[in-house]
């Protein structure tokens, strides 16, 4: 059973900086957005987009879709004459592919009358390729991704049981520190699998990964899926408790902690995650029954009971934990007392 993970999303300039490397290498190396609002092919500046509406600048996200159609085209066409480029009457251009996606890029090129630029920019960005080899490189790199991605599933296509719950625990430790892509992404080999031992389970630890993700949906569906397939493995009801909890859903995941205590009542979970939900809640005596009752099933639980419970749970336990606490304290202090002597000392090398 696995614990709540916690949040870590990249900042926005982060994001942007690697989307922004991924449209460049898309396109082979020759689209960039400058200020983030001037698109360059080649590193030339093609238009720069200015575009603010009343509530907020919109200039770079509009930038980068209007990027984002040209490296669509530069991956898309091996050749400048596939782009079936063609000037119009306002000083902009036309181009073939998909409408949607070319949109703002024909608005802009009319606005900034700069079709004959575009034009010049894509037949001298494809003579160029002849001499570096762009070209070449994507292609490879991109058959060397597929190549990988053929691997990969032929690995979980032979993979068995045993490997399949490896990956499985693996997940569930990757949403436990927060990495909700890695533990999606191994979650996804598992269910690309025939070999699962346990597909129930499987389903309550994608949902704790949709759940540290922030995918609610994905999390319940996912969650109640796997307890509806196997509502007699206590593991559903504790990680679906521990979604919900997850979720802010407190009388959800009490609910399923109970449940999970009838299953198995041998199991320390679900005595931990209630004891823990009803401290939460304010319920201070039933806090108390249930860190109890955890400490009776589980000895070596002594550590997750707080201190204003233990000493009702295990007087001489709780003695033992405060006199540690004080002897803690006490180095503690007298290291700084120790810190603060140096530092108060001459260092001239005079007595006074």
């Amino acid at each position: 059973m696995a614990r709540m993970g916690y949040f870590d999303h990249p900042a926005t300039e982060r994001r942007e900086v690697k989307l922004a490397q991924f449209m460049t290498d898309y396109s082979a190396g020759h689209v960039t957005v400058t200020d983030r609002k001037t698109v360059c092919i080649d590193g030339t500046p093609l238009l720069t987009v200015t575009w603010t509406d009343e509530e907020y600048d919109n200039s770079p996200e509009n930038a980068y879709l209007v990027a984002g159609a040209l490296a669509r085209a530069f991956h898309d066409y091996d050749r400048a004459e596939d782009w079936g480029l063609a000037l119009t009457r306002d000083g902009g251009a036309t181009l073939g592919g998909d409408a949607r996606v070319n949109e703002l890029l024909v608005h802009f090129l009319a606005k900034e009358r700069a079709g004959a630029q575009l034009i010049s920019l894509v037949h001298e960005a494809y003579a160029r390729e002849a001499e570096t080899g762009a070209r070449e490189k994507l292609r490879a790199e991109e058959k060397a991704r597929a190549d990988a991605r053929a691997a990969e599933r032929s690995e979980v296509e032979n993979a068995d049981a045993k490997a399949i719950k490896k990956m499985r625990e693996n997940s569930d430790a990757y949403s436990d520190y927060g990495d909700s892509q890695r533990a999606l992404a191994l979650m996804d080999r598992v269910f690309a699998s025939e070999h699962d031992d346990s597909r129930a389970l499987s389903y309550v630890i994608r949902a704790r990964a949709y759940a540290v993700q922030g995918d609610a949906a994905q999390a319940l569906a996912n969650a109640d899926r796997g307890v509806a397939d196997d509502p007699k493995d206590v593991y559903t009801w504790l990680n679906r408790s521990d979604v919900r909890r997850m979720l802010g859903d407190r009388t959800g995941a009490l609910s399923d902690a109970l449940k999970a205590i009838e299953v198995d009542s041998k199991n320390p979970y679900g005595y931990l995650i209630a004891a823990e939900l009803y401290d939460e809640m304010g319920e201070k005596a039933q806090a108390q029954e249930y860190f109890k009752k955890l400490y009776a099933v589980e000895k070596d639980a002594l550590g997750r009971i707080p201190d204003e419970y233990l000493e009702a749970v295990d007087k001489r336990a709780y003695e033992k934990r405060m006199m540690e606490k004080k002897k803690a304290r006490e180095a503690h202090e007298k290291e700084l007392r120790e810190q603060l002597d140096k530092k108060s000392r001459p260092t001239d090398g005079s007595t006074d």
